[in-house]
């Protein structure tokens, strides 16, 4: 059943039609504009998570104090 919907879904997409519409230049710079934030936005979650990785990693272990603040002065 499964085969049969990826088999539709793949031939209606591959099938030419014709779309009779008219794509402009500002349509043109909407389309680049978006994909350029996209790849931002994907560049930005990726150093966001290699960050963690890197944290978890290379996290050293917490310093305890041996000495009370009152000893210090």
């Amino acid at each position: 059943m499964k085969l049969k919907v990826w088999y539709w879904a793949i031939v209606l997409v591959l099938l030419p039609t014709s779309a009779h519409a008219y794509v402009d230049p500002g349509m043109t710079g909407f389309l680049v504009t978006s994909l350029l934030g996209a790849m931002a936005a994907m560049g930005y979650v990726v150093r966001q998570y290699l960050a963690r990785i890197k944290l978890w990693i290379t996290r050293k272990p917490p310093v305890e104090e041996t000495q009370d603040i009152d000893e210090k002065s």
